[in-house]
Protein backbone atom coordinates (compact mmCIF):
# COMPACT_ATOMS: atom_id res chain seq x y z
CA UNK A 1 0.00 0.00 0.00
CA UNK A 2 1.13 3.50 -0.84
CA UNK A 3 0.73 6.64 1.43
CA UNK A 4 0.88 9.78 -0.88
CA UNK A 5 2.31 12.90 0.69
CA UNK A 6 2.01 16.42 -0.46
CA UNK A 7 2.97 18.67 2.33
CA UNK A 8 5.66 16.48 4.38
CA UNK A 9 9.83 16.78 3.84
CA UNK A 10 12.39 14.22 5.57
CA UNK A 11 15.95 15.33 6.55
CA UNK A 12 18.50 13.77 4.16
CA UNK A 13 22.52 14.73 4.25
CA UNK A 14 21.84 17.59 1.96
CA UNK A 15 19.13 19.01 4.14
CA UNK A 16 15.52 18.85 4.18
CA UNK A 17 13.91 17.10 0.77
CA UNK A 18 10.40 16.45 -0.44
CA UNK A 19 9.19 12.58 -1.41
CA UNK A 20 6.66 11.37 -3.09
CA UNK A 21 5.10 9.03 0.05
CA UNK A 22 5.52 5.56 1.50
CA UNK A 23 5.27 2.44 1.04
CA UNK A 24 4.44 -0.58 3.05
CA UNK A 25 5.21 -4.00 1.96
CA UNK A 26 6.11 -7.32 3.60
CA UNK A 27 9.21 -8.32 3.20
CA UNK A 28 9.88 -11.50 1.60
CA UNK A 29 13.12 -12.43 2.43
CA UNK A 30 13.59 -11.83 6.47
CA UNK A 31 14.96 -9.04 7.66
CA UNK A 32 18.32 -7.81 9.25
CA UNK A 33 19.49 -5.71 12.00
CA UNK A 34 22.18 -3.60 12.36
CA UNK A 35 23.22 -2.09 15.50
CA UNK A 36 25.82 0.35 15.51
CA UNK A 37 28.98 1.29 18.63
CA UNK A 38 26.89 4.19 19.52
CA UNK A 39 23.07 2.17 19.58
CA UNK A 40 21.65 3.08 16.30
CA UNK A 41 19.61 0.21 15.23
CA UNK A 42 18.02 -0.13 12.02
CA UNK A 43 15.76 -3.22 11.16
CA UNK A 44 14.98 -3.73 7.35
CA UNK A 45 15.07 -5.81 4.43
CA UNK A 46 18.61 -7.45 3.50
CA UNK A 47 18.62 -5.82 -0.14
CA UNK A 48 18.18 -2.83 1.82
CA UNK A 49 21.05 -0.10 0.98
CA UNK A 50 23.26 1.46 3.52
CA UNK A 51 25.90 3.82 3.23
CA UNK A 52 29.35 2.93 4.43
CA UNK A 53 32.37 5.13 3.69
CA UNK A 54 32.97 3.40 0.52
CA UNK A 55 30.01 3.15 -1.28
CA UNK A 56 25.92 2.05 -0.31
CA UNK A 57 25.79 -1.38 0.07
CA UNK A 58 23.21 -4.07 0.92
CA UNK A 59 22.30 -4.46 4.56
CA UNK A 60 23.00 -8.04 4.46
CA UNK A 61 26.50 -7.94 3.50
CA UNK A 62 27.40 -5.07 5.96
CA UNK A 63 29.76 -6.58 8.82
CA UNK A 64 30.88 -6.49 12.15
CA UNK A 65 33.21 -3.66 12.45
CA UNK A 66 32.26 -1.99 9.00
CA UNK A 67 32.71 1.91 8.99
CA UNK A 68 29.06 3.19 7.87
CA UNK A 69 28.10 7.18 7.56
CA UNK A 70 25.21 8.31 10.20
CA UNK A 71 23.84 11.45 10.98
CA UNK A 72 26.68 11.99 13.65
CA UNK A 73 29.32 10.96 11.93
CA UNK A 74 31.53 7.51 11.10
CA UNK A 75 30.65 4.91 13.29
CA UNK A 76 31.56 1.13 13.09
CA UNK A 77 28.97 -1.93 13.36
CA UNK A 78 28.99 -3.90 16.29
CA UNK A 79 25.98 -6.33 15.36
CA UNK A 80 24.76 -7.54 12.36
CA UNK A 81 22.33 -10.56 11.94
CA UNK A 82 19.75 -11.46 8.84
CA UNK A 83 17.07 -13.35 9.79
CA UNK A 84 15.57 -15.32 6.67
CA UNK A 85 12.54 -16.70 8.52
CA UNK A 86 11.35 -13.19 10.42
CA UNK A 87 8.82 -11.85 7.37
CA UNK A 88 7.47 -8.81 8.40
CA UNK A 89 5.73 -5.15 7.30
CA UNK A 90 8.70 -2.77 6.36
CA UNK A 91 8.32 1.18 5.07
CA UNK A 92 10.35 2.46 2.55
CA UNK A 93 10.47 6.24 1.04
CA UNK A 94 9.56 6.61 -2.39
CA UNK A 95 11.59 9.30 -4.77
CA UNK A 96 13.43 11.51 -2.67
CA UNK A 97 14.08 14.48 -4.29
CA UNK A 98 17.74 14.83 -3.05
CA UNK A 99 20.01 12.14 -4.58
CA UNK A 100 17.43 9.34 -3.24
CA UNK A 101 19.20 9.67 -0.04
CA UNK A 102 17.75 10.09 3.53
CA UNK A 103 18.11 9.36 7.13
CA UNK A 104 16.63 6.05 9.02
CA UNK A 105 17.04 5.81 12.91
CA UNK A 106 20.22 8.17 12.32
CA UNK A 107 21.79 5.83 9.45
CA UNK A 108 21.90 7.22 5.22
CA UNK A 109 19.80 4.35 3.43
CA UNK A 110 19.19 4.99 -0.42
CA UNK A 111 15.71 5.33 -2.03
CA UNK A 112 16.47 2.27 -3.36
CA UNK A 113 11.88 1.96 -3.98
CA UNK A 114 11.51 4.09 -7.56
CA UNK A 115 8.25 2.71 -8.92
CA UNK A 116 8.41 1.40 -12.72
CA UNK A 117 12.54 2.20 -12.68
CA UNK A 118 12.95 -1.14 -13.26
CA UNK A 119 11.11 -2.03 -16.48
CA UNK A 120 7.74 -3.16 -14.69
CA UNK A 121 5.13 -3.91 -17.05
CA UNK A 122 2.38 -1.47 -15.41
CA UNK A 123 4.39 2.66 -15.72
CA UNK A 124 5.48 3.75 -12.68
CA UNK A 125 2.87 6.44 -12.91
CA UNK A 126 -0.04 4.17 -13.21
CA UNK A 127 1.76 2.20 -10.16
CA UNK A 128 1.78 5.37 -7.97
CA UNK A 129 -2.35 5.77 -8.62
CA UNK A 130 -3.13 1.83 -7.21
CA UNK A 131 -3.85 2.07 -3.48
CA UNK A 132 -4.79 -1.01 -2.05
CA UNK A 133 -8.45 -1.55 0.02
CA UNK A 134 -9.49 -3.29 3.48
CA UNK A 135 -10.75 -6.41 2.79
CA UNK A 136 -14.72 -7.33 3.86
CA UNK A 137 -13.54 -10.53 4.97
CA UNK A 138 -10.62 -12.80 5.21
CA UNK A 139 -9.60 -16.41 6.41
CA UNK A 140 -6.40 -18.74 5.43
CA UNK A 141 -5.09 -16.34 2.59
CA UNK A 142 -8.53 -15.60 1.82
CA UNK A 143 -9.74 -11.71 0.92
CA UNK A 144 -13.39 -10.81 0.28
CA UNK A 145 -13.51 -7.22 -1.31
CA UNK A 146 -17.07 -7.82 -2.23
CA UNK A 147 -19.94 -9.71 -1.84
CA UNK A 148 -21.23 -12.04 -4.69
CA UNK A 149 -24.08 -9.31 -6.28
CA UNK A 150 -27.64 -11.13 -8.15
CA UNK A 151 -27.31 -11.17 -12.26
CA UNK A 152 -23.72 -10.41 -11.65
CA UNK A 153 -20.82 -12.67 -13.73
CA UNK A 154 -18.07 -13.71 -12.64
CA UNK A 155 -14.64 -15.32 -13.56
CA UNK A 156 -12.12 -17.64 -11.19
CA UNK A 157 -8.77 -17.88 -12.31
CA UNK A 158 -6.42 -20.09 -10.53
CA UNK A 159 -2.79 -20.88 -10.41
CA UNK A 160 -1.85 -24.08 -8.49
CA UNK A 161 1.69 -24.30 -6.84
CA UNK A 162 2.83 -27.80 -4.90
CA UNK A 163 2.02 -26.63 -1.30
CA UNK A 164 5.61 -27.02 -0.19
CA UNK A 165 6.17 -23.45 1.06
CA UNK A 166 7.74 -22.17 -2.16
CA UNK A 167 5.23 -20.86 -4.48
CA UNK A 168 1.84 -19.57 -4.21
CA UNK A 169 -1.33 -21.47 -5.05
CA UNK A 170 -3.42 -17.99 -6.17
CA UNK A 171 -6.21 -16.94 -7.37
CA UNK A 172 -8.59 -14.05 -8.39
CA UNK A 173 -11.89 -13.88 -9.33
CA UNK A 174 -13.09 -10.94 -11.66
CA UNK A 175 -16.61 -9.55 -11.89
CA UNK A 176 -16.79 -9.55 -15.84
CA UNK A 177 -20.53 -8.34 -15.66
CA UNK A 178 -19.45 -4.67 -17.55
CA UNK A 179 -15.93 -2.59 -17.83
CA UNK A 180 -14.21 -1.76 -15.85
CA UNK A 181 -14.05 -5.53 -14.60
CA UNK A 182 -13.02 -5.58 -11.11
CA UNK A 183 -11.47 -7.55 -8.59
CA UNK A 184 -13.39 -8.52 -5.85
CA UNK A 185 -11.70 -11.68 -4.03
CA UNK A 186 -8.38 -13.09 -4.08
CA UNK A 187 -6.48 -16.68 -2.30
CA UNK A 188 -3.14 -16.59 -1.65
CA UNK A 189 -1.52 -19.86 0.15
CA UNK A 190 1.76 -21.23 -0.34
CA UNK A 191 1.37 -24.28 1.82
CA UNK A 192 -2.34 -25.72 1.04
CA UNK A 193 -2.00 -28.60 -0.88
CA UNK A 194 -3.96 -29.40 -4.33
CA UNK A 195 -7.09 -31.86 -3.14
CA UNK A 196 -7.97 -29.05 -0.23
CA UNK A 197 -6.90 -26.21 -2.80
CA UNK A 198 -9.87 -27.55 -5.24
CA UNK A 199 -11.92 -27.68 -2.84
CA UNK A 200 -11.70 -24.16 -1.56
CA UNK A 201 -11.63 -23.00 -5.34
CA UNK A 202 -15.26 -25.20 -5.78
CA UNK A 203 -16.81 -23.47 -3.25
CA UNK A 204 -15.27 -19.61 -3.95
CA UNK A 205 -16.74 -20.40 -7.22
CA UNK A 206 -20.36 -21.08 -6.22
CA UNK A 207 -20.47 -18.45 -3.84
CA UNK A 208 -19.54 -16.13 -6.72
CA UNK A 209 -22.91 -16.99 -8.94
CA UNK A 210 -21.28 -20.37 -10.56
CA UNK A 211 -18.20 -18.36 -11.27
CA UNK A 212 -16.27 -19.56 -14.43
CA UNK A 213 -13.46 -21.22 -13.65
CA UNK A 214 -10.11 -21.29 -15.77
CA UNK A 215 -6.33 -22.81 -13.99
CA UNK A 216 -3.30 -23.00 -14.90
CA UNK A 217 -2.10 -26.58 -15.84
CA UNK A 218 1.21 -26.37 -16.59
CA UNK A 219 2.21 -28.75 -13.44
CA UNK A 220 0.14 -30.33 -11.24
CA UNK A 221 -2.80 -27.54 -12.29
CA UNK A 222 -4.35 -30.75 -13.91
CA UNK A 223 -5.03 -32.11 -10.98
CA UNK A 224 -7.08 -29.96 -9.36
CA UNK A 225 -9.13 -29.04 -12.01
CA UNK A 226 -9.24 -32.89 -12.50
CA UNK A 227 -10.73 -32.97 -9.12
CA UNK A 228 -13.30 -30.01 -9.05
CA UNK A 229 -14.29 -31.18 -12.91
CA UNK A 230 -14.94 -34.67 -11.65
CA UNK A 231 -15.34 -35.30 -8.14
CA UNK A 232 -17.17 -31.97 -7.74
CA UNK A 233 -19.59 -32.22 -10.88
CA UNK A 234 -18.67 -28.78 -11.66
CA UNK A 235 -19.64 -27.46 -15.34
CA UNK A 236 -18.03 -23.80 -15.63
CA UNK A 237 -14.81 -25.36 -16.27
CA UNK A 238 -13.14 -23.78 -18.75
CA UNK A 239 -11.24 -25.87 -21.63
CA UNK A 240 -8.60 -24.93 -24.44
CA UNK A 241 -7.07 -26.39 -27.25
CA UNK A 242 -4.00 -26.10 -29.81
CA UNK A 243 -5.40 -23.64 -32.78
CA UNK A 244 -2.12 -24.15 -34.82
CA UNK A 245 -0.08 -20.98 -35.34
CA UNK A 246 -2.82 -19.08 -33.85
CA UNK A 247 -1.97 -20.19 -30.50
CA UNK A 248 -4.35 -21.61 -28.06
CA UNK A 249 -8.33 -21.07 -28.19
CA UNK A 250 -11.23 -21.57 -25.75
CA UNK A 251 -12.10 -25.25 -26.66
CA UNK A 252 -15.46 -26.66 -25.97
CA UNK A 253 -13.72 -29.59 -24.38
CA UNK A 254 -14.43 -32.42 -27.30
CA UNK A 255 -11.36 -33.43 -29.78
CA UNK A 256 -7.88 -34.34 -28.94
CA UNK A 257 -5.64 -32.29 -27.45
CA UNK A 258 -7.76 -30.45 -25.05
CA UNK A 259 -6.91 -29.31 -21.56
CA UNK A 260 -9.31 -28.79 -19.13
CA UNK A 261 -7.93 -25.11 -18.12
CA UNK A 262 -4.71 -23.37 -19.71
CA UNK A 263 -1.24 -23.98 -20.44
CA UNK A 264 1.24 -20.88 -19.91
CA UNK A 265 2.31 -20.74 -23.16
CA UNK A 266 5.25 -17.95 -24.70
CA UNK A 267 2.40 -16.39 -27.29
CA UNK A 268 -0.53 -16.60 -24.22
CA UNK A 269 2.01 -14.69 -21.65
CA UNK A 270 2.87 -12.08 -24.51
CA UNK A 271 -0.60 -11.57 -25.03
CA UNK A 272 -2.03 -11.64 -21.35
CA UNK A 273 0.90 -8.70 -20.37
CA UNK A 274 0.09 -6.88 -23.60
CA UNK A 275 -3.84 -6.63 -22.65
CA UNK A 276 -3.12 -6.46 -19.20
CA UNK A 277 -1.24 -3.60 -19.35
CA UNK A 278 -3.76 -1.63 -21.32
CA UNK A 279 -6.67 -2.65 -18.99
CA UNK A 280 -5.04 -1.37 -16.27
CA UNK A 281 -3.22 1.88 -17.32
CA UNK A 282 -6.55 2.51 -18.62
CA UNK A 283 -8.87 1.70 -15.64
CA UNK A 284 -10.29 -1.25 -17.20
CA UNK A 285 -9.64 -3.57 -14.60
CA UNK A 286 -9.73 -2.13 -11.22
CA UNK A 287 -7.54 -4.13 -8.26
CA UNK A 288 -7.83 -3.22 -4.69
CA UNK A 289 -5.62 -6.14 -3.32
CA UNK A 290 -2.49 -5.63 -1.55
CA UNK A 291 -0.63 -8.46 -2.36
CA UNK A 292 -1.48 -8.10 -5.96
CA UNK A 293 -0.26 -4.64 -6.42
CA UNK A 294 2.54 -5.34 -4.60
CA UNK A 295 3.16 -8.22 -7.23
CA UNK A 296 2.57 -5.95 -9.80
CA UNK A 297 5.32 -3.14 -8.47
CA UNK A 298 7.96 -6.24 -8.79
CA UNK A 299 6.52 -7.17 -12.14
CA UNK A 300 9.29 -6.87 -14.79
CA UNK A 301 10.47 -6.90 -17.83
CA UNK A 302 13.25 -10.07 -18.27
CA UNK A 303 14.61 -10.89 -21.73
CA UNK A 304 11.76 -10.89 -24.12
CA UNK A 305 9.13 -11.50 -21.00
CA UNK A 306 7.42 -10.38 -17.52
CA UNK A 307 8.41 -11.98 -14.70
CA UNK A 308 8.87 -11.40 -10.44
CA UNK A 309 11.77 -9.72 -9.48
CA UNK A 310 14.52 -11.74 -7.63
CA UNK A 311 12.93 -12.19 -3.76
CA UNK A 312 9.60 -12.04 -5.03
CA UNK A 313 6.42 -13.34 -6.13
CA UNK A 314 4.07 -13.15 -9.17
CA UNK A 315 1.38 -15.66 -8.57
CA UNK A 316 -1.49 -13.17 -8.27
CA UNK A 317 0.02 -11.19 -11.35
CA UNK A 318 -0.45 -14.21 -13.62
CA UNK A 319 -3.81 -14.80 -12.51
CA UNK A 320 -4.47 -11.61 -14.32
CA UNK A 321 -2.35 -12.09 -17.02
CA UNK A 322 -4.42 -15.28 -17.82
CA UNK A 323 -7.78 -13.08 -16.95
CA UNK A 324 -6.66 -10.91 -19.72
CA UNK A 325 -6.10 -13.17 -22.28
CA UNK A 326 -8.98 -14.73 -22.18
CA UNK A 327 -10.86 -11.25 -22.69
CA UNK A 328 -10.20 -11.78 -26.18
CA UNK A 329 -11.64 -15.12 -27.05
CA UNK A 330 -14.59 -15.14 -28.97
CA UNK A 331 -15.96 -17.31 -25.49
CA UNK A 332 -15.39 -14.58 -23.32
CA UNK A 333 -16.84 -12.21 -25.78
CA UNK A 334 -20.30 -14.49 -26.23
CA UNK A 335 -20.06 -14.65 -22.80
CA UNK A 336 -20.45 -10.98 -21.84
CA UNK A 337 -21.30 -9.21 -24.97
CA UNK A 338 -18.23 -7.01 -24.43
CA UNK A 339 -15.31 -6.95 -27.26
CA UNK A 340 -12.45 -5.67 -24.91
CA UNK A 341 -9.79 -4.99 -27.46
CA UNK A 342 -12.27 -3.17 -29.50
CA UNK A 343 -13.23 -0.62 -25.96
CA UNK A 344 -10.08 -0.31 -25.41
CA UNK A 345 -9.10 1.24 -28.41
CA UNK A 346 -11.78 2.97 -28.68
CA UNK A 347 -10.79 4.15 -25.29
CA UNK A 348 -7.86 5.03 -26.31
CA UNK A 349 -8.99 6.99 -29.28
CA UNK A 350 -11.58 8.96 -26.95
CA UNK A 351 -8.12 9.88 -24.50
CA UNK A 352 -5.98 11.01 -27.95
CA UNK A 353 -8.76 13.27 -29.33
CA UNK A 354 -9.70 14.63 -26.16
CA UNK A 355 -5.59 15.48 -26.09
CA UNK A 356 -5.60 16.63 -29.14
CA UNK A 357 -8.49 19.13 -29.01
CA UNK A 358 -8.20 23.13 -28.58
CA UNK A 359 -8.82 24.52 -25.46
CA UNK A 360 -12.77 25.52 -25.00
CA UNK A 361 -13.58 23.28 -27.96
CA UNK A 362 -16.53 21.01 -27.85
CA UNK A 363 -17.80 17.88 -29.65
CA UNK A 364 -21.05 16.71 -30.16
CA UNK A 365 -21.73 13.30 -30.61
CA UNK A 366 2.19 -25.06 -30.17
CA UNK A 367 4.80 -23.81 -28.47
CA UNK A 368 6.57 -24.15 -25.63
CA UNK A 369 5.56 -23.74 -22.11
CA UNK A 370 7.16 -21.92 -19.87
CA UNK A 371 -26.08 -19.79 -6.48
CA UNK A 372 -25.41 -16.44 -5.15
CA UNK A 373 -25.26 -15.94 -1.19
CA UNK A 374 -23.92 -14.50 1.56
CA UNK A 375 -21.05 -14.57 3.20
CA UNK A 376 -20.70 -17.70 4.95
CA UNK A 377 -18.45 -19.45 7.47
CA UNK A 378 -16.73 -21.95 5.72
CA UNK A 379 -13.84 -18.51 4.82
Amino acid sequence: MIVKNDKYEIMTPSGWSSFHGVMRKESSNGITTLITTNGKKLECTPDHKIKTIHSFEEASKVSVGDKIVTSDGIEEIAFAFSDPSDGQDVYDVLEVAKKHEYYTNGLISHNCTFLGSSGTLISGEKLKEMASSNPIHQHEGLMQYEKPQKDHVYALIADVSRGKGLDYSAFNVIDITSMPYKQVCTFRDNFIGPVDYSEFIFRTATLYNEAYVMIEVNDIGGQVSDLIYLDYGYENIIFTENAGRSGKRVSGGFGRNVDRGIRTTTSVKRIGCSILKMLIEQKQLLLCDYNTIQELSRFSKKGNSYEAESGANDDLVMTLVLFSWLTDQNYFKDLTDINTIMALREKTAEEMEENMMPFGFIVDGSEEEHSPYEVVDWF
